[in-house]
């Protein structure tokens, strides 16, 4: 059985929930979304932006390999730490002081310079949900670059954006959400070790048939 969220204190259900039990079907998507694009139940898996646990809560009913999430969010990884933990000892939180413009005003932790708290070569499996849509390109860049030095070669990640039509390669509308063209993604992938495996358009600017993903989702493998 996945562990039970019922102690999550609503001021944590901040990562698109504003319910608990909305909380808990958006977890259990995407896990599924994870398991259609490569995820095995013994990887070595990493959750960049973990937050409160939205994915990291059903996937215990899956992973039989082990997990790390890391998250800005000190009492999200408090709660994570103490209810998830504490029930299943391979999956473990980290609190990562990165600065950001809306949550984490007083982090002390560049995103652009930031080291991933891991070793080389670690992970068969990363993901990164609701992450790259709140970060800068250099910020980006430094991300990626950081995931591909701690996945294994052949390793695969599944990463959400949000991917604009326009001409720009970079554009932040006003609500701190930051769109990127696919071109250059595509050539930002390319140039931290990667390559594109997938791509899938979700629902966010157009109606699609995929309306189970709502932002746009890249599915690279580590060359």
């Amino acid at each position: 059985m996945p562990i039970n969220q019922d102690s999550l204190p609503k001021s944590l259900l901040y990562v698109g929930s504003s319910t608990l039990e909305h909380q808990i079907i958006c977890g259990k998507a995407l896990v599924k979304k994870l398991k259609e694009n490569g995820l095995m139940a013994n990887d070595r898996v990493l959750d960049l932006g973990c937050g409160s646990g939205r994915v990291a809560a059903p996937l215990t009913d899956y992973l039989t390999g082990s997990y790390e999430g890391f998250d800005i969010h000190k009492e999200a990884i408090e709660w994570c730490s103490s209810s998830i933990t504490k029930e299943y000892k391979n999956f473990k939180f980290i609190h990562s002081d990165v600065y950001n413009a809306v949550y984490n005003k007083k982090g002390v932790l560049s995103a652009s310079t930031y080291v991933l708290p891991y070793k080389d070569n670690e992970f068969d499996y990363c993901f990164a949900f609701s992450l790259f849509t709140h970060l800068l390109p250099e910020d980006t860049r430094n991300y990626l670059c950081e995931i591909r030095r701690v996945i294994k070669v052949g390793g695969l990640c599944l990463a959400s954006f949000f991917v604009s039509c326009k001409n720009e390669d970079f554009d932040k509308n006003c609500e701190s959400k930051y769109h990127y063209s696919y071109d250059y993604l595509i050539n930002l992938f390319t140039l931290s070790g990667f390559f594109v495996e997938k791509f899938i358009k979700g629902c966010w600017d157009q109606p699609s048939e995929n309306k189970e993903y709502y932002q746009d989702c890249f599915v690279i493998r580590a060359r």
